[in-house]
């Protein structure tokens, strides 16, 4: 289970992945000052047959997440 990172808006993704019954699942966690959050959100993917698509799709969510998370936090302001 080798670890791997992506920065994205100022936030940093740490994400891996782990082979389970011949599937592919990719887990992430948020690391993100500037949003202001106590928790440190921990994402567990779907499962894949290909690993690139694990990997893409934690990306994707972990993503979203910053997103959504910096569109709720330009509301309260």
């Amino acid at each position: 289970m080798e670890k791997d990172s992506i920065h994205y808006k100022g936030c940093q993704v740490t994400y891996w992945t782990h082979e389970k019954d011949g599937f592919f699942i990719a887990e992430a966690i948020i690391h993100c000052n500037h949003l202001d959050d106590d928790k440190i959100p921990h994402i567990s993917g779907k499962a894949f047959t290909n690993l690139g698509d694990a990997e893409k799709y934690i990306l994707n969510e972990a993503k979203t997440w910053i997103d959504a998370k910096e569109r709720s936090i330009a509301k309260r302001q």
